[in-house]
C-alpha cells in the first residue's frame, strides 16, 4: 500500500509511514476534513468572532495613540505630572492586551465563551478605565472608553451566536 500524505511505498501490515510518519489506516485528512466542515456549518458564527477581532484591533490602534499621547503630555508639558504618565502608560499596556487578544482571535485561538467571557466578566476593569481617563485622563481617553463599551456590545448583542463556538486553531479565511 502506499501513503496517503506522500506516495510512499508502505507495508501492507505498516502501522505508519517510514517516510513521513503518517499513521496508515487513518484518513490524514480527516481532521482537516472535520475542521472545514464545523467551519463551514458556522461561517457566520466565526465571522462575528472575526469582526471582533477587527474591532479589538481599532481598540489597540486607539488605546495606544492615547497612551503615547498622555505621556507625552504628562512628562512633557507637565500637565497632571507623573498621574498623566502613569495613567499614559496603563492604557498602552491594555493596548497591548488589546493587540494579543486581536492576534489570538486572527489565528482561530479563542473559543466564543473566552470572547464573551472577556467582556462580560471584564465589565468592572473597563469602568475603571474609564474612571481614570475621565478623572486624570484627557476626554480622547473617555472617547476610547465609549468606543470599548461598543465593543462590549457588539460581543453581548451575539452573545447568543458565540456560546459554545470552538477555536478554530488555524485561520478559517
Amino acid at each position: 500500500m502506499f501513503c496517503t500524505r506522500c506516495g510512499a511505498e508502505v507495508p501492507d501490515d505498516g502501522k505508519y509511514c517510514a517516510h513521513c510518519g503518517n499513521a496508515m489506516g487513518v484518513d490524514s485528512n480527516m481532521f482537516g476534513a472535520a475542521r472545514e466542515n464545523n467551519f463551514m456549518a458556522n461561517r457566520a458564527k466565526y465571522e462575528i468572532l472575526f469582526d471582533l477581532a477587527r474591532k479589538e484591533k481599532v481598540s489597540y490602534s486607539f488605546w495606544m495613540i492615547v497612551g503615547i499621547l498622555q505621556v507625552c503630555s504628562g512628562w512633557l508639558l507637565d500637565i497632571f505630572g507623573w498621574w498623566m504618565v502613569i495613567v499614559g502608560v496603563l492604557n498602552i499596556v491594555h493596548a497591548l492586551d488589546c493587540r494579543h487578544f486581536s492576534k489570538r482571535l486572527f489565528q482561530g485561538a479563542i473559543s466564543g465563551n473566552q470572547a464573551i467571557g472577556r467582556y462580560q466578566d471584564g465589565l468592572f476593569g473597563m469602568i475603571v478605565v474609564a474612571a481614570y481617563n475621565v478623572v486624570v485622563g484627557e476626554i480622547v481617553g473617555a472617547v476610547v472608553s465609549v468606543w470599548e463599551f461598543h465593543v462590549r456590545n457588539f460581543v453581548l448583542r451575539n452573545k447568543y451566536h458565540l456560546i459554545g463556538l470552538q477555536p478554530m486553531n488555524c485561520p478559517p479565511f
